[in-house]
């Protein structure tokens, strides 16, 4: 009877302890978790948005080759009117009258025509002091010595920038989702490693309890088997407020306030292609090594921008006063023609902006390769971390097996009264460390393929990873 009693309690015990996993959970795939992460996320929106603007200031680019017309309206007024002042040329026009020889003098000079042109302001109004139009203007550039290629060029190259930059984000919310969707999957394995352990210490107290009765073990056994399942207890306490601590990071990444069950395992993969195939992928694919690239290319564009400067700029122009008030006749109303500018001389501005961007060209060149340098260094560091991790992996496998039976071993002596309540419990919580040891370096080789996916600018070389038939998938 008191056995039967023992197995419900303890059937009890196990269907509580995934109770504290599953109870109130929402389960989610890694699949799904990444695409909640790309669509919620506001770093992932904010990248967009970056993606858009540049998109649209490509697009605003394109207006340098347009003609640019603007609507002009003008209201002027002068300290005076401009007109041609002649009153000076009189004393003149009257002493040639004065020098005729009589009587032809006397009779111009008498004449009632004459002395009123005499008498007449000579001054010529051109334009009245205040007047005013409404007008139209273009302007259209016809040749600008390659600045304006440039320009639309390295508008171009921005976007392409930018949407590296988007995969880059794209890959470092990936690593970041990985070590969080796994690191819960790991506390959730954790936690039913530690309520086994519980249970096994309270299996192993209650048997201490009964051998203490019957005067088989002393009450120093029975004491040290207690002391063991209350730290069973604080440690299955912790695991799940560890849990819930990971389970808060994820919904940080994934924009969210639930509480999750993982529903995708860890694991291991049997075997990785050989190291030359992500070194080719990374040189190809890294968004950081890209971003450079692209730097230089802008620079080469910068170059050319400054080129032009030592170059003419043509352009052609018009306009059209469309309405006048108080401009004078003769003032056309349409204008058009062609203006040719060229710079002789400004203080070697241009000079030392072409020497400048000419280096700069130079600069991003060591930049890309340091950075092709570095990279393909982290390539190889991640690597030999995934060869090493699957060795050890393979090892545990036979720890675990050892562990296991050496537990089952000590629990049968000591319920012969032949072993200590010491080893027990040191065999108990070492099969649990090997247990929880197996986890940890299939969640750390989950971490080393995620951040080497990361570098190879792919999050598929994860996931085909992740998905291939030969990998294993590792749970307690």
């Amino acid at each position: 009877m008191k056995k039967k009693l023992k197995f419900l309690l303890l059937a009890i015990m196990i269907l509580n302890g995934s109770g504290v996993i599953a109870q109130n959970k929402t389960a989610i795939s890694f699949d799904d978790a990444i695409l909640r992460a790309l669509s919620k996320n506001p770093i992932m929106e904010a990248s967009n948005y970056e993606l858009q603007a540049a998109d649209k200031e490509r697009k605003a680019t394109k207006s340098l080759r347009s003609p640019q017309i603007d609507l002009v309206a003008n209201y002027t007024i002068l300290s005076e009117d401009i007109k041609i002042e002649m009153n000076e040329l009189k004393p003149k026009a009257q002493g040639i009258i004065g020098s005729l020889p009589p009587p032809i003098g006397g009779i111009i000079g008498s004449n009632p025509t004459i002395q009123g042109l005499m008498s007449a302001d000579w001054s010529l109004k051109l334009q009245d002091q205040q007047f005013g139009f409404v007008g139209v203007t273009m302007k259209v550039p016809i040749y600008m010595g390659g600045k304006i290629n440039a320009a639309y060029n390295a508008s171009k190259l921005r976007v392409e920038e930018v949407e590296q930059k988007n995969i880059q984000v794209k890959s470092e919310l990936f690593n970041e989702l990985v070590e969080r969707y796994f690191g819960l999957s790991l506390s959730h394995e954790v936690i039913k490693i530690r309520k086994e352990v519980e249970e096994g210490m309270q299996h192993h107290y209650n048997d201490a309890v009964e051998l203490e009765k019957n005067g088989i073990i002393a009450k120093g056994e029975r004491l040290y088997a207690q002391m063991y399942l209350s730290k069973a207890k604080s440690e299955t306490q912790k695991s799940i407020r560890d849990s819930e601590t990971i389970n808060y990071a994820l919904c940080n990444t994934l924009s969210d306030s639930v509480s999750y069950q993982p529903t995708t395992n860890m694991f291991i993969a049997g075997e990785i292609l050989e190291i030359a195939y992500y070194k080719q992928l990374a040189a190809e694919n890294n968004p950081k090594l890209q971003q450079v690239r692209i730097k230089g290319e802008m620079a080469e564009q910068g170059r050319k921008a400054a080129r032009s400067e030592f170059i003419p700029h043509v352009t052609a122009m018009g306009g059209v006063n469309a309405i006048n008030h108080d401009i004078n006749d003769i003032v056309p109303r349409a204008v058009a023609g062609i203006n040719v500018t060229f710079k002789i001389f400004n203080g070697l501005n241009r000079e030392f902006k072409y020497s400048a961007s000419k280096m700069r060209i130079k600069q991003v060149e060591a930049i890309h390769r340091k950075g092709a340098e570095d990279v393909a260094t982290l390539i190889e560091k991640l690597y030999a971390e995934l060869i090493s991790l699957n060795e050890q992996f393979r090892s545990e496998n036979a720890t675990l097996e050892f562990a296991s039976e050496y537990l089952r071993i000590k629990e049968k002596a000591f319920s012969e009264g032949i072993s200590t309540s010491s080893e027990v419990v040191d065999a108990r919580l070492n099969l649990a460390k090997v247990k929880i040891d197996r986890l940890q370096i299939a969640y750390k080789y989950d971490i080393a393929l995620s951040k080497l996916s990361e570098a190879c600018g792919l999050n598929s070389v994860f996931s085909n990873t992740m998905n291939s038939i030969k990998a294993e998938k590792v749970i307690y």
